[in-house]
Protein backbone atom coordinates (compact mmCIF):
# COMPACT_ATOMS: atom_id res chain seq x y z
CA UNK A 1 0.00 0.00 0.00
CA UNK A 2 1.22 3.51 -0.79
CA UNK A 3 1.08 6.20 1.93
CA UNK A 4 -1.42 8.96 1.12
CA UNK A 5 0.64 11.45 3.11
CA UNK A 6 4.15 11.01 1.63
CA UNK A 7 3.81 8.52 -1.24
CA UNK A 8 6.18 5.91 0.23
CA UNK A 9 5.44 2.18 0.56
CA UNK A 10 3.68 1.20 3.81
CA UNK A 11 4.18 -2.03 5.81
CA UNK A 12 1.85 -4.06 8.02
CA UNK A 13 3.09 -3.94 11.62
CA UNK A 14 1.75 -4.49 15.13
CA UNK A 15 0.80 -1.14 16.66
CA UNK A 16 0.16 -0.49 20.36
CA UNK A 17 -3.37 0.93 20.60
CA UNK A 18 -3.93 0.74 24.38
CA UNK A 19 -1.49 0.36 27.23
CA UNK A 20 -2.88 -1.07 30.45
CA UNK A 21 -1.78 -0.10 33.92
CA UNK A 22 -2.96 -3.32 35.59
CA UNK A 23 -0.28 -6.05 35.37
CA UNK A 24 -3.05 -8.67 35.07
CA UNK A 25 -4.26 -7.12 31.80
CA UNK A 26 -2.40 -7.28 28.51
CA UNK A 27 -1.66 -4.26 26.35
CA UNK A 28 -3.81 -4.07 23.21
CA UNK A 29 -1.99 -4.43 19.89
CA UNK A 30 -3.51 -4.22 16.41
CA UNK A 31 -2.07 -4.95 12.94
CA UNK A 32 -2.08 -1.73 10.90
CA UNK A 33 -0.52 -0.25 7.79
CA UNK A 34 2.42 1.86 9.02
CA UNK A 35 4.64 4.32 7.14
CA UNK A 36 8.03 5.72 8.17
CA UNK A 37 6.50 9.23 8.10
CA UNK A 38 4.24 8.23 11.03
CA UNK A 39 1.01 7.66 9.11
CA UNK A 40 -1.09 4.68 10.36
CA UNK A 41 -4.12 3.16 8.63
CA UNK A 42 -6.41 0.36 9.75
CA UNK A 43 -6.47 -2.83 7.69
CA UNK A 44 -9.81 -2.81 5.89
CA UNK A 45 -10.01 -6.43 4.74
CA UNK A 46 -8.19 -9.69 5.35
CA UNK A 47 -6.81 -9.77 1.77
CA UNK A 48 -4.58 -6.80 2.64
CA UNK A 49 -3.19 -8.70 5.61
CA UNK A 50 -2.43 -11.70 3.37
CA UNK A 51 -0.11 -9.50 1.25
CA UNK A 52 2.39 -9.32 4.11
Amino acid sequence: MICQKCGEEMEIKDVLVARTTDPKDDDVWEKMWVCDCGEKLEIINSEEEMEE
